[in-house]
């Protein structure tokens, strides 16, 4: 929903902006929000927190494609 929300406002990103965001997502989960003290979990949850953030730009960059619809 939020891929198309931002596809209706005209947003358009470059390719490497959903990895290199992807993995600053990551960080600031794992690192910055000090996800590492939690262990396992904290990783499980900085890498979903990445990995959504991922594929949120994956679809909008999609969308601007005409890939899907």
């Amino acid at each position: 929903l939020d891929a198309e929300e931002l596809y209706r406002k005209g947003v358009k990103r470059p390719v490497t902006y959903m990895f290199f965001s992807g993995f600053a997502m990551f960080l600031k989960a794992y690192v910055r929000k000090q996800g590492f003290r939690d262990g396992v979990l904290g990783f499980i949850l900085a890498v979903l927190d990445g990995g959504g953030f991922f594929l949120r730009q994956a679809k909008l960059y999609l969308l601007n494609k005409q890939v899907i619809e």
